[in-house]
């Protein structure tokens, strides 16, 4: 039986025959972020299809491509897109690409997605940092058989999220004179969008914004021991009348704040030294 340490090499070695670069930063595009792949000097594109292990991405917006290139001076992996458990995919399937980007040496993980909004004050198109996250996805990528050359069998999430790339984004805000809030990204399964009563219960529990993705992608990035920094983009104000267009809307919304996005990225990938 092939390990799981095994099906990351051979993941590996494929991205290796296309290209030497060895990225510093992982980079993981939600959706509406799409264009922020062109930002990057002298890319390889690799579509996850011809990557052994990798899942095709089937949601829209998402590209289904890994980038490897520089920005500002720095090696970085972008995926174009990501893979979702509402797409029929395991746990394990869909951070699989974490454990290779983590085996092609990226220390730091930068992660968006698109969410929507639970808390009042946040407005449709808002940055909001992930300063910690709710798993209410009912499964855990890292239950079962660990390979200990992957990671521990047990370890700390919240200890992930990076202090430096928070402040380093706070820091590119304030320069660039747009809004940046913090709260809770809670991870449901989808994909369905939640119901007006189920939007209460998370907000009595803490959560501030609510999405399909990302939480197990943190997890897994904990287990490999990278540093983590989570945005969320706000692209749907939440009520009881949700628009019957939903999917298209929250791509909109999401590329209305990529230029917002970009100079953020560009920010802390320039200030981390």
């Amino acid at each position: 039986m092939v390990s799981l340490s095994q099906r990351i090499e051979s993941a590996v070695a494929y991205i290796h025959s296309k290209t030497v670069v060895k990225p510093e930063y992982a980079i993981v595009l939600g959706s509406g972020f799409d264009k922020f792949g062109d930002e990057l000097e002298n890319a390889v594109a690799i579509p996850y299809g011809d990557i052994p292990g990798f899942a095709p991405s089937t949601a829209p917006g998402h590209k289904g491509e890994l980038l490897l290139g520089t920005l500002e001076g720095k090696r970085v992996a972008v995926m174009r897109g990501r893979v979702h458990l509402y797409e029929g995919l395991t746990p394990q399937q869909v951070v699989f690409p974490i454990q290779v980007l983590s085996a092609l040496g990226a220390k730091r993980l930068i992660i968006s997605n698109a969410s929507g909004a639970i808390r009042n004050d946040l407005a449709l198109g808002e940055l909001m940092i992930i300063k910690d996250h709710i798993n209410m996805t009912g499964c855990n990528p890292c239950a079962g058989v660990n390979d200990d050359k992957v990671g521990p069998r047990f370890f700390p999430v919240t200890t992930a999220y990076d202090g430096d790339m928070r402040q380093a984004a706070l820091r590119v805000a304030g320069r660039e004179g747009f809004k940046l809030s913090e709260g809770i990204y809670v991870g449901m399964l989808g994909p369905s969008y939640e119901t007006a009563a189920e939007n209460r219960m998370l907000s009595a529990w803490g959560g501030d914004a609510v999405g399909m993705s990302t939480v197990l992608e943190i997890i897994e990035a904990a287990h490999c021991g990278m540093k983590v920094f989570g945005v969320t983009c706000i692209t749907d104000v939440l009520n009881d009348e949700d628009s019957e267009d939903m999917e298209q809307a929250v791509i909109r919304a999401g590329e209305r704040a990529c230029q917002r996005f970009i100079k953020l990225v560009r920010g802390i990938v320039r200030d981390i030294k």
